[in-house]
């Protein structure tokens, strides 16, 4: 009801009452994403799957619904992103697989659009992209897009070297980046030994900003650690 609500309303131009455009286009993509959110797995991702018709449509045409392309490409890249999850909830991995590599490159068109490396909406990507990969190997490693993601992660890694002074949370990130990034080429890409992957990981623990983490930021230092506890005992 609240969908077929919002397709019944007209676009009104702005006027000295609406300084910008009322685009009904933006109302469904918000009521979409509350229909999904109070849906199960399934019937959320058919409301997802609507909302990403939607973003694709307007593809250019952004400046229309009072948006920006830099906008629409991070609302679709955290609604595809939000589709793997519920895929991998519902036993769907291949799904899961095609929604987190479109999620990828359209991080690679924000990111062309002037996004940041070194911003939420990359870091968030590629973290997600690289955790479920570890999950689920097998179907990440089927035809990994690999050009792509490494190149994302070079220019990402670049990013978050802050020289003379890394702030703590930029120092996690880049060190998180670094762990998922060795245990993704040793579990999913099949490259290197074991003893190579543990070897990195105690390099990781050995770089100046992560000795420097506990005093700095304990409860990331804490993050860290528990994430290079997980990766050892896990492979």
């Amino acid at each position: 009801d609240l969908l077929r609500r919002t397709e019944t309303l007209s676009s009104l131009p702005p006027d000295a009452t609406r300084p910008i455009a009322f685009e009904p286009k933006r109302l469904q993509l918000l009521a979409l994403g509350f229909l999904a959110q109070t849906s199960d797995a399934e019937q959320g991702n058919r409301y997802r799957q609507q909302r990403v018709d939607r973003l694709e449509q307007i593809a250019g045409r952004s400046g229309e619904f009072a948006w920006d392309e830099a906008g629409r490409l991070a609302f679709l890249i955290k609604t595809r992103q939000q589709m793997a999850i519920a895929y991998e909830q519902i036993g769907l991995f291949a799904e899961m697989v095609i929604s987190m590599e479109a999620a990828l490159k359209d991080l690679a068109t924000w990111l062309e659009q002037g996004g940041g490396y070194n911003s939420p909406v990359a870091l968030r990507t590629l973290t997600n992209y690289l955790g479920l990969a570890l999950l689920y190997p097998e179907p990440f490693g089927k035809k990994p897009p690999a050009l792509l993601l490494n190149r994302l992660l070079d220019e990402a890694h670049e990013a978050l070297i802050v020289k003379p002074y890394t702030p703590p949370m930029t120092a996690m990130q880049r060190l998180q980046l670094q762990l998922l990034r060795a245990a993704y080429r040793y579990s999913v890409i099949g490259k290197g030994e074991r003893e190579a992957l543990m070897s990195a990981i105690e390099a990781a623990r050995q770089d100046p900003d992560w000795q420097a983490l506990p005093e700095q930021r304990a409860d990331l230092a804490t993050e860290l650690e528990s994430l290079a506890i997980w990766l050892r005992e896990r492979y």
